[in-house]
């Protein structure tokens, strides 16, 4: 075998191991950050509810309007629906929803309102009717008929709104904020516009006093 040879594909097999050396570590760095950003990546995914027009869309810390309007529906028929029979369902149901902060709140709502129910021996049901976003607060409102039923067959009906404040948090949608009342929805324009009816009203009561009627 000619020495010269050896001596070339030695230096040969150097220069290859030196560029090995340089690239492996700069391929192992490559991995690691397709790595760091496969995990610190926050895919879309994308859900057709079954009661609602559009795709509902929920990504890692976020979700559009119509995510958070199947969410606020779900729970509103749920709340809406309740007795004492199915009590215990509906708080097993609602409960993984409830951000910790008003979870408490809202379980011993659930328990007053069914023994409500209990003593005045009436059952509950919502048939909503509308369903939107209000974009200033990022509230979600169903509104629709609340409908009370006595044992003799007797009802009463009025108008009555679910209020909710939704946010998600790797992946999973918490309710912050939920209110549940009779009428319309309680927006900002009806908030401001009860606010200005108040100070009206309160107005009022200073003149009598002033006058004395």
């Amino acid at each position: 075998m000619n020495v010269k040879d050896i001596i070339r594909r030695v230096k040969s097999g150097q220069g290859e191991n030196r560029l090995y050396r340089v690239l492996v570590p700069m391929q192992a760095a490559a991995i690691l950050l397709l790595l760091v950003q496969l995990m610190q990546s926050r895919e879309r995914i994308i859900i057709v509810p079954p009661e609602l027009n559009g795709k509902a869309e929920v990504a890692y810390n976020s979700a559009n309007t119509e995510y958070k309007e199947g969410i606020a529906l779900f729970l509103a028929q749920l709340l809406g629906n309740i007795t004492p029979e199915n009590a215990d369902f509906v708080k097993s149901a609602i409960g993984p929803f409830l951000d910790p902060s008003i979870y408490n709140d809202v379980m011993r709502e659930v328990e007053r309102q069914v023994n409500d129910f209990k003593v005045e021996h009436v059952a509950q049901s919502f048939k909503p009717k509308k369903l939107f976003t209000e974009a200033a607060t990022g509230k979600v409102f169903a509104f629709g008929a609340g409908i009370l039923e006595g044992v003799s067959g007797n009802t009463q009906k009025a108008d009555q709104s679910f209020e909710f404040v939704i946010n998600v948090r790797r992946f999973r949608p918490l309710v912050t904020a939920l209110e549940t009342y009779q009428g319309e929805p309680r927006t900002k324009e009806v908030l401001e516009r009860m606010h200005q009816q108040e100070l009206q009203r309160a107005e009022r009561e200073r003149e009598r006093g002033r006058t004395g009627r």
